[in-house]
């Protein structure tokens, strides 16, 4: 989009607002009414973010020099989209503040600033969450709001002791926010209970412990079960710590017994709390059963740091329990989740240098504005016709730079996005490389091992000589022959991991031998057909190639009912095809995007990681054929 093709749009806009100005100028009375109206059907729609965004816009132009309905209606549109698009909430936040800093009104800019500072909080920007937290204290100290003030300080508490791990700071603000508490009269149950909530949490931190059960245990007497149930929790966990382990045990039931079915978080987090105790307590398999519990709720939580704390004690607990399976498939997660949460943290600090850099900008966007507004107020009492250009004027130019800006954003995103590829495309290759290279060395210790003792023990047995017709004579020949059923086993799981043939031959015997394994089996009938010359392929595509005409092997012996499979490698120049087809019965598409386990997605990870294309045919009934393209320049 250029400029000229711009034009005829911003021109039907700048007559738009003309349109509407001078309706304004006629019924200004009734706009108000109307801008009323859709402000009050706004916080009705509130479980719909999208139409109370809307209405609430709305609401705003409506409101035209009404300055408390403006700043109200600035403040909604704030508050819709604190939690879905937060850059355009700040900017409504500062247009609601400009608004109620013209008629003085302290506490709905209280109000705003502490709807930025809590939402700042959860997304990690900490100097911002700092900055307007404490403005939304002093605004709500001037407006003499001492709930609020209470409430402010919990924010605070909780910004120190969370997310900056200051529990000296936040204990604090929770004390501030006890003697606050206290010069009120009659104050609400629920924020009582914040108040002790957050002193018995940074008691604890500070390894104060009596301090912490005794502030929380001033919450069960709360009527509201989910309060109790947390309350409950908390008590159970800082008993843990101290190492009484039955009473913490009583505690954490009696918390799970109160916690509502469907608050997937807080059972997550009792859960979790009683697979420790019991673990401390040496019940291993009931400790395995509270962890799995946990995370399984963890998982439908989505909460990353919950999935990642439940992962980890799930693999140190498999893993002291010998279930190295298990203990592996947690760590593959929990490895997993560790890398998200540091992808997403480096998102964060990319995204907070952006929001300085662009502050600046809407900073001086917002005074600009300012300044217009209060020109075309005096432009009112001057002249009608000079208001009515200069705001047309003004819609114009702010089209214009809003069209510019979404256009720079659309650049800046499509940069962004490249970005992201890039480094999933790394951490795929790290990730498969690091598989790979604990394939190679289990595979060794298994082969060098464990093959080598079972090697000596048939040895140490073939060495025994017992006169033909005694009983032990039978015995002794089956133990060996058991020996050397273990060595094949032995030796078939560590091709399995990893073929010698691999590094020592290249891919085509490794295939030819798999194939040729298969056909002995007579499962399947498989036909190779292999045009990929003497010279070797670089190693990371030969493991490449081999896992994922193993892993497709697979699914098809396990899903396709087929009994015919041709595989077809062919180099052609700086490319290679693979090809994949059966006779078999075919499947939807769309289950590769929905599937659940680690199979397509290993498929899909390598070859992204070799910047390959894959096309996938099939339907129910009509067989399978998977093509695979491969640049190796």
């Amino acid at each position: 989009m250029n400029l000229k093709g711009a034009l005829p749009f911003l021109t039907q806009i700048v007559l738009g607002a003309l349109g509407l100005i001078i309706a304004w100028t006629v019924s200004a009375q009734s706009d108000t009414v109307r801008a009323r109206i859709f402000l009050e059907k706004a916080k009705e729609n509130f479980s719909n973010p999208s139409r109370a965004d809307s209405m609430g816009i709305a609401a705003y132009q409506l409101a035209g020099l009404n300055v408390p309905l403006r700043g109200e209606s600035a403040y909604l549109v704030c508050f819709v989209n604190s939690n879905r698009d937060f850059a355009k909430a700040r900017q409504w936040g500062d247009s609601a503040i400009f608004w109620f800093k013209k008629n003085d009104n302290a506490l709905w800019i209280g109000y705003t600033y502490r709807v930025l500072g809590v939402r700042s909080t959860a997304r990690n920007q900490n100097d911002q969450a700092l900055t307007y937290l404490q403005e939304s204290s002093h605004y709500f100290e001037k407006a003499r709001d001492t709930a609020m003030m209470v409430q402010t300080d919990i924010s605070l508490a909780l910004l120190y002791h969370n997310n900056l791990s200051d529990y000296r700071q936040g204990l604090e603000y929770a004390q501030s926010a006890h003697q606050r508490l206290g010069s009120m009269k009659d104050p609400p149950a629920s924020l009582a209970w914040q108040v002790n909530n957050t002193l018995g949490i940074s008691f604890d931190d500070l390894g104060q412990s009596d301090e912490a059960i005794a502030w929380h245990s001033r919450n069960l007497e709360t009527e509201n079960a989910s309060f109790r149930a947390n309350t409950m929790n908390n008590i159970g966990n800082t008993l843990r710590k101290q190492g009484k382990f039955r009473e913490a045990e009583g505690y954490l039931k009696k918390s799970l017994d109160l916690a509502a079915l469907d608050d997937h978080y807080l059972r997550a987090t009792v859960l979790l709390n009683m697979a420790q105790v019991n673990e401390d307590l040496g019940r291993r398999s009931l400790a395995l059963r509270y962890n799995d519990s946990s995370v399984a709720r963890a998982n439908v939580t989505g909460d990353i740091e919950k999935m990642r704390d439940a992962y980890e004690f799930s693999h140190r607990l498999n893993r002291k329990a010998g279930l190295w399976t298990r203990a592996y498939d947690d760590l593959q997660h929990y490895l997993e989740i560790k890398d998200s949460v540091m992808n997403r943290s480096k998102a964060e600090i990319i995204y907070g240098l952006e929001e300085k850099f662009q502050s600046v900008q809407r900073e001086q966007q917002l005074a600009s504005l300012r300044s217009e507004t209060l020109a075309k107020d005096l432009e009112i009492q001057r002249s009608r016709f000079l208001l009515l250009a200069g705001l047309g004027l003004g819609t114009a130019l702010a089209v214009l730079a809003l069209w510019l800006f979404k256009r720079h954003r659309y650049r800046e995103n499509l940069t962004r996005s490249r970005e992201r590829e890039e480094l999933q495309r790394q951490r795929f290759s790290a990730v498969i490389e690091a598989e790979e290279n604990e394939r190679a060395r289990v595979a060794k210790d298994l082969h060098d091992g464990l093959g080598q003792l079972i090697s000596t023990a048939k040895l140490g047995l073939t060495a025994v000589r017992i006169p033909p017709g005694e009983p032990s004579a039978g015995l002794l020949s089956n133990s060996i022959q058991v020996l050397d059923q273990a060595a094949q086993e032995v030796r078939a799981i560590a091709h399995n991991l990893m073929p010698a043939a691999l590094t020592e031959r290249g891919l085509q015997p490794v295939l030819e031998d798999m194939i040729a394994k298969i056909n002995a089996s007579r499962m399947l009938e498989v036909q190779l057909d292999l045009q990929v010359g003497d010279q070797r392929l670089p190693n990371t595509v030969e493991v490449a190639v081999y896992r994922v005409v193993q892993e497709v092997l697979n699914n098809m012996l396990k899903h396709a009912d087929a009994d015919r499979v041709v595989v077809k490698l062919v180099r052609e120049g700086n490319s290679l095809r693979l090809s994949m087809s059966d006779n078999g019965v075919g499947f939807d598409k769309a289950v590769i995007s929905r599937s659940k386990g680690l199979g397509w997605k290993n498929i899909l990870s390598r070859i992204s990681m070799l910047n390959g294309d894959i096309e996938v045919q099939s339907a129910p009934g009509a067989g399978t054929s998977i093509n695979v393209q491969f640049a190796l320049s």
